[in-house]
């Protein structure tokens, strides 16, 4: 899986994540990886995803297939955009969201994954959900451990890089499947 964690304080917001890659059996540290961050960027927004190791390919390939970057201000934006992507990716990149369990309410499109740009912090959640976050957030494997990491810190001068940044390191020190190398990115609020 991953650690994910994101920090917003004062008019910064820090995105993080660690470096591991599992693919089957597989464990693929960054030693091992031409690129090995989990964040990418595109437009103004800065998104790491948890879930498959496919999603770090197929949201920049559905991306830069778009004749017009969406708009991501707002968590219906943010809707909107993830039931297109994975509506196409559906259709055309044979992504199988198909669930065992009848017991759902919406099929599960087995992604996870934190967006940040200058209008704040959102989680797209496995189930389509979307959530505008204030403070901290954190998801993947290592996310308990990252929380507490971070709510430890928020409250003293720490900024916000290093809050999300702490919060993978401890993902990173008691998760099994995160590692270091840790990618932090930064944006500023309007």
């Amino acid at each position: 899986m991953t650690t994910i964690a994101a920090a917003h304080k004062g008019k910064t917001i820090a995105l993080a994540s660690d470096s591991l890659i599992s693919s089957n059996r597989q464990k693929l540290s960054a030693r091992y990886l031409r690129s090995h961050s989990k964040i990418f960027s595109f437009a103004d927004n800065y998104i790491a995803s948890s879930g498959s190791c496919s999603w770090d390919m197929a949201i920049p390939h559905y991306l830069k297939n778009l004749k017009e970057m969406p708009k991501l201000r707002n968590e219906l934006e943010i809707y909107n955009f993830t039931l297109t992507m994975i509506k196409v990716l559906e259709e055309h990149n044979y992504l199988n969201s198909d669930d065992d369990d009848g017991d759902i309410d919406f099929k599960d499109m087995k992604l996870w994954a934190v967006l940040v740009n200058c209008h704040g912090m959102f989680t797209i959640e496995n189930g389509r959900s979307v959530i505008g976050r204030r403070r901290l957030c954190a998801l993947g494997a290592g996310e308990e451990y990252a929380m507490g990491a971070m709510y430890a810190l928020y409250d003293t001068d720490a900024d916000a890089a290093a809050i999300a940044r702490a919060g993978v390191r401890a993902g990173c020190e008691f998760d099994k499947s995160s590692e270091p190398p840790i990618h932090v990115k930064t944006i500023v609020l309007v």
